[in-house]
């Protein structure tokens, strides 16, 4: 009798174990869903940012530089997108004849902020580039002895960034050392 008692002791047992072993399988399961969501949700995204779109203007001469350029991006997922904000460095790289060495400096940094937005939304962005984050005294002193500097390139670095899936998933994509020039646009002034 005792060892019929202690066998239906265990039947419980195993009974208790089988729920909370399917309890664990279904919770494993909706967070690979989940995690595996999330993940390709950013990878669209991500994918889906183009710049820039629509027009780019840019001048660097030491009175009033600027640069402005447009961009798009869609949120492929069912999560909102937010903090989006963008960081653009530019910098020049030349061959000082005199001092016959290669030369890069960075002569402007600015990060915009753009906010949240939702859903499967697309958004077109302008990010607008004044004068007060131009580094004018090197402007100035680049363009008074541009006779001695030959092989100069102008190069533009991007650094997006967004929070997603309910802010707790920081998102940086960078784009470093795209050549000014060669901004694909079909309306751009360069």
């Amino acid at each position: 009798m005792k060892s019929i008692n202690n066998l239906n002791s265990y039947k419980k047992i195993n009974k208790a174990d089988r729920l909370i072993l399917v309890f664990t399988i279904l919770y494993s399961i909706g967070i690979f869903l989940t995690s595996f969501s999330v993940y390709f949700s950013i990878l669209n995204t991500n994918s889906t940012i183009v710049f820039p779109n629509g027009y780019c203007k840019t001048y660097f001469g030491d009175d009033q530089p600027y640069i402005n350029f447009s961009f798009g991006m869609k949120n492929t997922g069912f999560i909102d997108i937010n903090n989006l904000n963008l960081g653009v460095k530019l910098h020049v790289r030349y061959f000082n004849i005199t001092q016959e060495k290669y030369v890069r400096k960075n002569f402007f940094h600015k990060i915009q902020f753009f906010g949240k937005f939702k859903s499967l939304e697309t958004v077109n962005y302008s990010f607008n580039g004044e004068s007060k984050h131009f580094d004018h005294a090197f402007l100035s002193l680049f363009w008074a002895h541009l006779g001695s500097l030959v092989d100069i390139t102008f190069f533009i670095s991007l650094e997006f960034k967004y929070n997603h899936f309910f802010n707790t998933l920081p998102v940086r994509i960078s784009f470093a050392d795209i050549n000014v020039l060669l901004f694909k646009c079909p309306n751009c002034g360069i």
